[in-house]
């Protein structure tokens, strides 16, 4: 169905910022009527809307986060501050207020949920969580707000700021004048998505604020934050507030991440008639988030159960202690680095000693081979064979000494075939004719006192030469 509504009449009453002349009598009535009511509604006598009145908590009982808030929705009191003021982006909380426009503009009758809202290339190309929408298919402005609170689309929300805004500049100027008119003072916001951007900022006082009046105006948008799943296009997403799960009473609200706020989370809890609004921004890690959100709304239904204060009532609150930081895990490889070494270390001792027990089962005096300790063993090492190292010492020519013993090694033999007596009375003959002996039968001579009748095995002779 075409759009046929006026886009001019919008433009000149908001400076040629937003759009159609419907949208001029809505903004006129945020701008006129509404501060009358949230002046009146939202603060209690002395004190400012979303700020402690003199004598509550200060925050001396510290939450685990950069800045904290606890409100009493009904009344706007504020139970619990710590750094309620300090600057913060708002990720994803920036789409509280963009819905908070859009269904403004329902109420108004600009736009309707049923509406039929076709995608356009630059919200299906929006990065950052998603609705999963595809450029050109067809999806109700319902299903936007509920792909916006859900699965936290940033697709979502491009699409429905096109959708009630002539731009998304437009859109973003209706959420800025929103916030002018709650009293936002240290918000601004450059997007309808929270992805990051320069100069997007707000404070956990602001965020309080905004929420309360956001229920106040629009209590049936519990729906959308209140489920837990959301399937498009085949696509199941999950809503990430923890406290869905884990706390009694909770049924919204909103979560939201980037690199320069930290995990920031919107609660709202109800039991019996009270409803408490609390924000956490600037925790360190999803954990801690909950874990601290958890706490601080225990401590708020303790604290009006038994007129305490939540600086008292926090002590008493025990939830459970959230996951170590994903920083600890590296602790395990740290090690295995260490013990990577030792095997190394023990390699060249049991090498040693298996080459000492080679060595020593075949006899072999040479010990230059043996390695010293520590040093390195080449995996090539085998036994040593006495009958090639008896070859090798024979075939080398250039050692002239060895070259002798080998020929002398056929006399040798022959003259072991003959008694020693018979070599002795040779050398005696021969010492009385005035000659001297060889020096072959001299060394028969020596040795045949000590192995008169043993045979001498050449190999062994050949490997006791070439150990000298």
């Amino acid at each position: 169905m075409p759009d046929t509504r006026d886009r001019t009449g919008f433009a000149a009453a908001m400076g040629g910022i937003l759009r159609p002349a419907s949208w001029a009598a809505f903004v006129l009535v945020l701008i006129v009527i509404l501060p009358g009511i949230v002046g009146a509604a939202a603060t209690p006598p002395g004190q400012t809307a979303g700020h402690a009145a003199v004598g509550e908590d200060d925050g001396a009982c510290r939450i685990a986060a950069g800045s904290a808030v606890l409100l009493d929705a009904a009344t706007g009191r504020t139970l619990f501050q710590q750094d309620p003021d300090k600057s913060i982006p708002p990720a994803s909380l920036a789409k509280v207020m963009a819905m908070f426009v859009v269904l403004d503009a329902v109420r108004a009758g600009l736009v309707s949920l049923d509406d039929e809202v076709v995608i356009s290339a630059e919200a299906a190309a929006t990065g950052g969580s998603r609705m999963h929408l595809k450029e050109g298919e067809t999806v109700t402005l319902d299903n936007l707000l509920r792909g916006m609170a859900v699965s936290s689309g940033n697709d979502a929300a491009m699409a429905a700021a096109e959708h009630v805004g002539v731009s998304v500049a437009a859109f973003v100027a209706a959420m800025n004048a929103k916030a002018a008119l709650l009293g936002m003072e240290r918000t601004v916001f450059v997007n309808p998505t929270g992805l990051p951007a320069k100069g997007q900022t707000t404070t956990a006082h602001d965020m309080a604020v905004m929420t309360r009046e956001y229920l106040r105006a629009h209590p049936k948008a519990l729906d959308y934050h209140s489920q837990t799943r959301l399937v498009h296009n085949g696509v199941r997403t999950r809503n990430k507030n923890p406290l869905l799960d884990a706390c009694e009473g909770a049924d919204g609200l909103k979560t939201g991440w980037i690199r320069a706020s930290g995990y920031n989370l919107i609660t709202t809890v109800k039991r019996g008639e009270t409803r408490l609004v609390g924000v956490i921004l600037g925790a360190k890690t999803p954990d801690m988030r909950s874990r601290e959100n958890l706490r601080l709304m225990e401590a708020g239904f303790t604290a009006l159960e038994h007129s305490l204060t939540v600086n008292e009532a926090l002590p008493q609150v025990a939830v459970p202690e959230p996951a170590p930081p994903p920083a600890a895990k590296k602790a395990p490889a740290s090690k295995k680095s260490v013990a990577k070494p030792a095997p190394k270390q023990a390699a060249p001792k049991k090498a040693e000693s298996r080459v000492v027990a080679e060595i020593s089962d075949k006899r072999l005096t040479v010990v230059s081979d043996v390695p010293k300790s520590g040093a390195s063993v080449k995996p090539a090492v085998k036994k040593a064979d006495p009958k090639p190292a008896a070859k090798k010492s024979e075939s080398k020519k250039s050692d002239p000494k060895k070259a002798a013993q080998a020929k002398a090694q056929p006399a040798a033999k022959k003259a072991e075939k003959k008694p020693a007596a018979q070599t002795a009375a040779k050398v005696a003959k021969a010492e009385a004719a005035g000659k001297k002996p060889t020096q072959k039968a001299e060394s028969k001579a020596m040795s045949a006192p000590k192995k008169p009748t043993q045979k001498t095995d050449p190999k062994t002779t050949a490997k006791a030469e070439s150990a000298q």
